[in-house]
């Protein structure tokens, strides 16, 4: 069997095109549960691992918000001149 060579645009086009095919045949909350269940107890323990969940849960997802915006301006800040 030949192999063929792509460029890296190539390939990062086949690669799109699998992701987009393998999460059009199911939902992707169920495809990614696992990953969101660890990055939340993950949060949880960042906010405080002695508390009730019903008590973290809330501050909890101020810190992924807080995260998430730090990490955001972050990535905008790095591609400005």
């Amino acid at each position: 069997m030949q192999r063929t060579t792509c460029t890296p645009a190539e390939r990062s086009l086949a690669a799109a095109i699998a992701a987009h095919a393998r999460w059009a045949k199911e939902d992707g909350r169920l495809g990614t549960a696992a990953a969101r269940a660890a990055a939340d107890a993950r949060f949880l323990d960042l906010v405080d691992p002695d508390q009730a969940p019903r008590k973290r849960a809330p501050t909890s997802r101020s810190v992924m918000t807080d995260c998430s915006l730090q990490e955001s301006g972050a990535a905008v800040s790095e591609g400005s001149p």
